[in-house]
């Protein structure tokens, strides 16, 4: 291969790494901002609707349902948004593996004392934000199932958050793997190419 050939090949990668960083920021950045709206828009719907502690039940269950609704789409949103993470921080890592650069893909923290990570606050708040929402629908039912339902909901909730994010880890290997076989994920990112006019 000429020099200018390989030239061009640096010069493409490093288009395709500018860009897949670029991705994930965006992502990344997004997800945050879900995370920190999520638990204040929560406390806010509630302290308004619980202020003057009179609330009917005609406001408090369809209220409570929706924001249940809410919370739980934005959360199945928070796990694709996940996804696409991972998938970035991998194909990160890769060019960095073929550039020669041990970037921030590569050198990026893990998890520490083999619990806490990013995902941890997710694994949190969307159940926590579920359960808050489920006191208010159950709120004529009286302190003592509110509170039990409440509680209970917010300690499954939050190890089942838990233990679905450590299967989509675990799995994430051999799911990509099918994709790659099946050619999805190539065509993903020739899609990519032609909707922002560059490669991935």
């Amino acid at each position: 291969m000429s020099v200018d050939g390989a030239d061009d090949d640096h010069s493409s990668m490093l288009a395709v790494y500018a860009q897949v960083g670029e991705n994930y920021r965006q992502i990344d950045d997004l997800r945050l901002r879900l995370l920190a709206l999520l638990p204040l828009a929560t406390g806010t719907g509630l302290l308004v609707l619980l202020g003057g502690h009179s609330v009917s039940a005609a406001i408090d269950v369809p209220a409570g349902v929706f924001g249940m609704v809410a919370t739980l789409s934005l959360y199945f949103y928070e796990l694709h948004g996940v996804e696409k993470c991972a998938h970035y921080i991998d194909r990160g890592a890769g060019l960095e593996n073929d550039l020669g650069v041990p970037g921030s893909f590569t050198n990026r923290p893990h998890h520490i004392f083999g619990v806490v990570s990013e995902l941890l606050p997710s694994a949190l708040i969307y159940p926590a934000s579920f359960a808050g929402w489920l006191f208010l629908a159950l709120y004529q039912a009286g302190p003592g199932v509110r509170s039990v339902a409440t509680v209970t909901v917010l300690i499954v909730g939050a190890a089942a958050s838990i233990k679905m994010i450590e299967v989509m880890e675990k799995t994430r290997p051999r799911r990509r793997a099918g994709l790659e076989r099946h050619g999805t994920l190539g065509r993903h990112e020739r899609e990519c190419a032609e909707t922002t006019g560059q490669p991935g």
